[in-house]
Order: structure tokens, then C-alpha cells, then sequence
């Protein structure tokens, strides 16, 4: 099995329902499933390494609730990992919309009464040391910043990543002038961030040594204020931000080792097809009928005036198909005020059953398109979809870019830009390889 069809199982839980949602953004082909009385959603997620089937649940608050909501998703989905996503109070160093990934959790309310007052004996429940390292290793990038659904026109300073402690309790810590915080402060003073729900997660998943474990925490207050954060919408930014994180987590783990899987290899160039028949790979299976739903296109490209003049050229070529109705496309620009641009970016991608990667210099150096590019190739590895890069113009180091496996036009690889009077031509062959592929393409009505 090829890397990138390497399939893993996976359970996120939250605990309220602005987590829930967050989480659920990600998700393509989601639907609803219930088990002994409890409903959960089972969707996947893509990456160029996996596969990812997802089951999500919301468990409600507390320690207790978790526990028992930990045993129940294992034993219905048997995942390899299992994450809790959501917010936290901010306790130590973070601010409103950073991340927490949980090294440890304290379960600061267990200890002893004695005749001098409370002595601590904390349970300690720890994260799984593949997923840690693979958090540190994410932590220390900004890669993950590109899947929070309003990057990167965040209207607060750019959240970062920490990777440490955290206490759990059943309690709410809404004062930093409480008794509460300030034995926080003095018998877990390494603790980040507070939340209800840690201690009973860690201690259900640890009893099931085969399922490896993670928290991630958004913060959405700093324990002072916290109605006044929540009105805010600092719940809804930090549960987003976790659930990025959370992501970027899966997409970038490494493929356990196992000598029945092979990693492969990518390709060091992008390979151009000479002829149809280089396409069977990856074209779903035939058998379309008039009576089929349209295939959808996704069109990702820079927005300046040279490549969006190539691009309306070539999309030019697909007037027949379109007036046919055999088609239907979609791209950045078709955005209509009152939108939040990159959520519609993200479920129009899923959607896509074919994405073009129009590659120039612009588009290399775009973030947005970046963000495109690499939702792009994560969902490739659903069976139902198709990505052909078409090189506009000159780009450098392309065998280093996440598509350089995969086909693209022109095949030759000379960019479309260099090729004066023949650029016509080049379009209609590549629209003509489009169409192809709609014909054969079933599309689920």
C-alpha cells in the first residue's frame, strides 16, 4: 500500500458544541451514526500520507463524562489515536487564540485532607510520545496557521503553539483572585492552561494501550473576564485554532512503522502525460450517463493580471462542456460578500471532484494559494479526486513542491507563457484531456 492510500483511524472529541463544529469543518463525506444510544458523526480527512477515517463526538464537561465518552468511541471505532480538542483558560505565558498541546494533565483536586489544610496529591495522566514530538515538531513551524478558516486575515495578533502542562478540575477558574487559581500558581506553577476534562480523558485512553492520546487546547480567556472574552467570540477563535492545530497534527504524522506498508517514494518531477492513457490511475470508475450530475472543477490560481489572463483563456476551451451542463466550476473570486472566504474555499474544495493548479511564481508566493494547494493535495488521497497542475510560467524548484508527483500539463513541462502563438493549441489539448475525464467520471447523484 502506497503512502499516501495508507489508512488510519481516528477519534476527536469536544466537549461543547463551538469545539464540535470546529472540528467537523474539516471533514468531508460526513455523515451521522449511533451507538448504544450515543450519536456520533463519522467523516474523513485527506493528507498525502493518509487517509484518515474520522469519528467525532461532543461529550459534555467534566472529568467523569470524558472518562466514560473515551471508553464508549473506542470501543465503537477502535482508532489508533484518540484527541480531545477544544479551549481552555489561559494560565501561564499564553494569550487569547494560542494553542496548548498537552504534554501532561494534572488532576489537581485529588489530595489529601489534614489538619493543616489541603495537601496535593495530583493524578497525572500523560499524552502518547509519538504525538507529542510529532506537536513539538508542528509547534515550531506555521504551517498549521494555514488551516484556521480566516487565515491570514486574522483580526488579532498571529496565535502560536505551545507544547506543556495543563490541570484539569471540575471546577470553573473564573478569577485569578480565587483560592483556586492561586493553588494552581503555587503546586502546579508549570500548568499553561485549565480545563475540565483532561485528567478523565488521559486515564480512559490509558487503559486502552493500543489507542496513543492528545489534548489540544485553543485559549479562549485568561481567567479574568471570561464573559467578557466569550461575547467576544474568543470561544469560537480558539476552538478554530485548536482544531487547525489538531489537524495539522494528523497530516503530518508519520505512517507507523510496519513492514506490510511501503512508503514509497515521490517522484522528483512532475510527470506530463503523453496521451489519455496516462490518466487511468486516478479517473474514477466509467459508466456516466447523461442523466449524471455535473463533475465540479476547482480553479486555483494567483490573482494578477497575467495569470488570471492565461487562466480566463483556458477556461475559454471549456464553453462546450459548460453550456452542456457536464460541468460546473468554482474558484477565490466567486466569494460573495458576508462570506467567510476561506470556509467557502475549503467546501468548495472538498467538493471538487477535479482541481487545477494553475503554478506560476505569483501562485508559489500567494499564501492563499498555498492554503489551496495544500488542501488540495491532502484530499488527492480520496479515491474521487483528480489534481492536474498546468505550469503557466517559469517556476523554480518545482521538484520540491507537494504536486511534484503528480501529472500535469504542458507535457513537455515548458510553461505555457513560452510558448508565443501555440498557447491556444496547448489550452485546447489540456481541454480536451478534461474532457476525457468527465466522461468517464461517475459522479454520485
Amino acid at each position: 500500500m502506497a503512502a499516501s492510500q495508507y489508512k488510519g483511524k481516528v477519534v476527536l472529541l469536544t466537549a461543547i458544541e463551538v469545539e464540535y463544529m470546529a472540528v467537523r469543518n474539516h471533514l468531508a463525506g460526513v455523515h451521522e451514526e449511533t451507538y448504544l444510544g450515543t450519536v456520533y458523526e463519522r467523516g474523513s480527512f485527506a493528507t498525502e500520507k493518509w487517509l484518515w477515517e474520522v469519528g467525532i463526538g461532543q461529550i459534555g464537561a467534566g472529568n467523569s463524562a470524558s472518562a466514560a465518552a473515551v471508553e464508549r468511541a473506542i470501543t465503537y471505532f477502535h482508532p489508533e489515536i484518540i484527541l480531545f480538542v477544544g479551549i481552555a483558560g489561559g494560565v501561564k505565558d499564553v494569550n487569547i487564540g494560542d494553542v496548548v498541546a498537552a504534554t501532561k494533565a494534572y488532576g489537581y483536586e485529588s489530595g489529601k485532607v489534614v489538619d493543616t489544610g489541603f495537601v496535593a496529591r495530583p493524578e497525572v495522566g500523560l499524552s502518547s510520545h509519538r504525538l507529542v514530538e510529532r506537536a513539538k515538531a508542528e509547534a515550531r513551524k506555521k504551517t498549521w496557521l494555514r488551516r484556521i478558516p480566516d487565515y491570514p486575515h486574522l483580526l488579532m495578533p498571529e496565535p502560536r503553539t505551545f507544547v506543556g502542562p495543563i490541570a484539569a478540575g471540575e471546577k470553573v477558574v473564573a478569577s485569578t483572585n480565587s483560592d483556586l487559581f492561586r493553588f494552581l500558581q503555587s503546586h502546579y506553577n508549570d500548568t499553561l492552561a485549565v480545563e475540565m476534562e483532561g485528567r478523565g480523558f488521559f486515564e480512559a485512553a490509558h487503559a486502552n494501550e493500543r489507542t496513543q492520546a492528545l489534548i489540544i487546547r485553543g485559549i479562549s480567556d485568561l481567567i479574568d473576564n471570561k464573559s467578557q472574552y466569550d461575547r467576544q467570540g474568543s470561544q469560537e477563535k480558539a476552538a478554530d485554532h485548536a482544531a487547525a492545530f489538531a489537524f495539522e497534527v494528523l497530516a503530518q504524522l508519520d505512517i507507523p512503522e510496519d513492514p506490510s506498508i511501503s512508503n514509497g517514494s515521490a517522484i522528483s518531477k512532475i510527470v506530463f502525460p503523453k496521451s489519455r492513457s496516462s490518466f487511468p490511475q486516478q479517473v474514477p470508475a466509467s459508466g456516466t450517463t447523461n442523466g449524471s450530475p455535473p463533475v465540479e472543477i476547482y480553479y486555483s490560481f494567483a490573482h494578477t493580471r497575467d495569470d488570471e489572463t492565461l487562466v480566463e483563456q483556458f477556461a475559454r476551451q471549456l464553453a462546450i462542456l459548460r453550456n452542456q451542463k457536464r460541468i460546473t466550476e468554482w474558484g477565490r473570486r466567486k466569494v460573495i460578500p458576508g462570506q467567510i472566504v476561506n470556509a467557502e474555499v475549503t467546501k468548495h474544495l472538498n467538493a471538487a471532484h477535479i482541481i487545477l493548479l494553475f503554478i506560476s511564481p505569483d501562485y508559489m508566493a500567494s499564501d492563499e494559494c498555498f492554503h489551496e494547494m495544500q488542501l488540495a493535495v491532502e484530499k488527492r488521497a480520496l479515491q474521487n479526486t483528480i489534481i492536474i497542475p498546468i505550469l503557466l510560467r517559469p517556476v523554480a524548484l518545482l521538484e520540491e513542491t507537494p504536486f511534484a508527483h503528480i501529472q500535469g500539463f504542458p507535457r513537455n513541462g515548458r510553461p505555457i507563457s513560452e510558448l508565443g502563438n501555440r498557447k491556444g493549441a496547448v489550452f485546447a489539448e489540456i481541454a480536451n484531456e478534461i474532457s476525457a475525464i468527465v466522461k468517464n467520471f461517475q459522479v454520485d447523484g
